[in-house]
């Protein structure tokens, strides 16, 4: 028979051990089912909000153990900035109006630096690492990482040809309602990505949430504009799905080319998807 007799650093180890599940079993589960979303989706924001962005937004540290616990719920962070950017675009159009002068490229190139900034730059950082990491032999005589730098300047640099574009030709308008939605797919195509490095082959939260998000911001906008389009609410719903697909795909192909989905590609997915996202959203504007 096992003695139940414990030395003094046998209980020492037991203390520590246990101390160790207390603690595991102390930290916030994801949540699941839509009670529990619900429940988590304002703690888990703030905690967001605070480790992610520059906002200065005060957490606890159960609200931030609640946000790192959630990444399914970043979405919300997204519905945040495209709430931003519709205030944005009327406070734009009022200028077009009193100045006399077409303000689009400028609103173009402050709705693509908005999250850049709000985001402390994480995402670009991880785009010039997971290009450098798809193609390392770019860098091999001048140490330099090509790859890397080229990739973020196709993505930022696509991105924001199509949003200077979209303004010259429909000015404001179409494009404030493009950008709000674009990022809040980013954030999805980013937990997608997530969720597939985990096992998931679709994050269902994070895209019910970003369902919510976009038609939400959709409407918002519309009775702004004083206008209710039916086609606009499905497109944001095409959308929202398709920029799930971009995250997995990214996902994908990090799995393929290094073996595993690195962090620095689930970075990558947010910037990546926007200009796909982007391109999307003018083909469903076009077909209104």
């Amino acid at each position: 028979m096992e003695s139940d007799i414990l030395t003094d650093d046998e209980n020492e180890t037991k203390r520590e051990r246990d101390d160790f599940d207390d603690f595991k079993n102390e930290q916030p589960k994801e949540a699941t089912n839509a009670s529990e979303v619900a429940t988590a989706a304002l703690p888990a924001l703030k905690g967001m909000l605070s480790e992610y962005t520059i906002l200065p937004v005060k957490a606890t540290e159960e609200e931030k153990r609640a946000g790192l616990a959630n990444p399914s719920l970043l979405p919300l962070v997204g519905g945040l900035i495209g709430l931003v950017i519709i205030i944005l675009v009327k406070v734009v159009e009022v200028l077009e109006e009193s100045l006399g002068i077409m303000m689009g490229p400028f609103f173009a190139i402050l709705v693509l630096a908005l999250p850049f900034i709000l985001f402390r730059f994480k995402f670009f950082g991880s785009m010039v690492r997971f290009g450098h990491a798809l193609f390392p032999e770019s860098s091999e005589n001048t140490g330099v990482p090509v790859a890397g730098i080229g990739l973020s300047i196709f993505a930022i640099g696509g991105s924001m040809i199509l949003y200077v574009v979209l303004a010259g030709f429909i000015g404001t308008f179409f494009l404030g309602l493009i950008a709000a939605i674009a990022e809040i797919c980013v954030l999805n195509a980013l937990a997608s990505a997530n969720a597939w490095a985990n096992g998931k082959v679709i994050n269902v939260v994070s895209l019910v949430v970003t369902l919510i998000c976009t038609v939400v911001a959709s409407l918002v906008w519309m009775v702004i504009h004083g206008n209710i389009v039916t086609e606009i609410m499905i497109a944001a719903v095409v959308i929202s799905i398709l920029s799930t697909l971009c995250g997995i795909v990214v996902a994908a192909i990090s799995k393929k080319k290094l073996g595993e989905v690195t962090t620095d590609a689930i970075g990558a997915s947010a910037e990546l998807s926007r200009l796909w996202i982007i391109g999307f959203a003018i083909v469903s504007v076009m077909l209104l």
